[in-house]
């Protein structure tokens, strides 16, 4: 039975909008090898002052001055159309797949409008569906799928809370938790 945890070192980050202090996002973007900003994710890298490799989305989230940011310093935009049947995020989080990235940290995305927080988190069960794991992060939150028939590990820390909710019924996925105290 493998044991995974989900590490930032590791993880590909997709950001997207985020109301939360931008200092939070910092190391785990300037430690990854590639970013992309899920359209107004770009507003997180723009206050950093650190180029993502890629803009993904319709642009409708970010401003004027994202987007000038974006041009001058010559950073790529795909951009899709505002009518579409996926998110800004699920377009990022395809092409971060298609790119072979399998350890996928979304930024942000979780808490601002609720459509999206809901959207955010079944992304979690359609990347593991794509063969990646996905782990939304706040400064607040680590919301991560746990696998049937995979040992999978929780880091925790002193007076820290772990909520597990299943969703699925089956009577076959139990779900065992140990963790310890540092």
């Amino acid at each position: 039975t493998e044991i995974y945890t989900l590490s930032l070192d590791d993880a590909l980050p997709i950001a997207g909008a985020a109301s939360q202090d931008d200092s939070f996002y910092f190391p785990i973007i300037r430690q990854a090898n590639c970013n992309i900003a899920a359209d107004g994710g770009a507003g997180i890298y723009h206050r950093l002052g650190i180029k993502p490799d890629l803009i993904v989305g319709d642009c409708d989230s970010m401003t004027l001055q994202e987007l000038e940011w974006a041009h001058e310093n010559g950073i790529p935009i795909q951009r899709f159309p505002i009518e579409k049947d996926a998110t800004d995020m699920q377009l990022a989080l395809d092409i971060a797949i298609q790119r072979k990235k399998i350890k996928i940290a979304i930024l942000g995305g979780i808490g601002g409008r609720m459509d999206h927080t809901l959207a955010n988190l079944f992304l979690l069960l359609y990347a593991h569906h794509k063969g990646a794991e996905v782990k939304l992060i706040d400064p607040w939150h680590e919301i991560s799928l746990l696998v049937a028939h995979r040992k999978q590990r929780i880091p925790t820390k002193k007076k820290e809370s772990v909520s597990i909710v299943p969703i699925s019924r089956s009577e076959e996925h139990t779900s065992e938790l140990q963790s310890r105290q540092s």
